[in-house]
């Protein structure tokens, strides 16, 4: 739902304009996108240094819930590559002699992000069996993390050290 708050974000951003602005600054492309790879790098090391806070957030259901919205609002408001989509891709299914540009934008905006939410209810409640089977052995569990921790680390990296936007 985080990831769809983010979104939703990127579509009432894009359909005032804003985004445009952003893309058409080249320092405030960067700062979002440093931002978001000192996020991601943020993450990351925190998967690897901090075992036993992630897995008790994981059994916290409360916290668990918070702080993955969290995670994934952040995540998503700060990748340009969404606001780069919302740009790109919603206005060729606008027509140039719309009465309004603004609710066009938005009904496609709010379309986008309903159906990606029950996309991501579905990977959600998936990825929650799998995870009660896996939190039976916190070793595999320890592996996951540190697996994960190390490509968000890597993907912040990557995004840092891009020349491409």
């Amino acid at each position: 739902m985080g990831i769809s708050a983010g979104a939703l974000v990127h579509t009432i951003i894009a359909a005032v304009g804003l985004s445009a602005l952003i893309m058409a600054s080249a320092t405030a492309f960067f700062i979002v996108k440093m931002a978001g790879a000192m996020y991601l790098i943020y993450l990351g090391a925190k998967m690897l240094i901090h075992k036993s806070e992630l897995t008790d957030t994981i059994s916290n259901s409360a916290t668990g819930y918070s702080t993955a919205f969290k995670q994934g609002l952040i995540t998503n408001v700060l990748n340009p590559k969404v606001a780069l989509f919302f740009l790109a891709f919603l206005p060729q299914f606008i027509s140039h002699d719309s009465q309004s540009h603004l609710s066009s934008f938005m009904i496609l905006g709010l379309t986008f992000v309903i159906t990606s939410s029950i996309w991501g209810c579905f990977l959600a409640w998936s990825s929650a069996i799998l995870s009660h089977k896996l939190r039976a052995n916190p070793k595999i569990l320890n592996y996951i993390n540190k697996f994960t921790g190390f490509l968000l680390v890597g993907l912040g990296i990557r995004l840092l050290v891009s020349d491409k936007s």
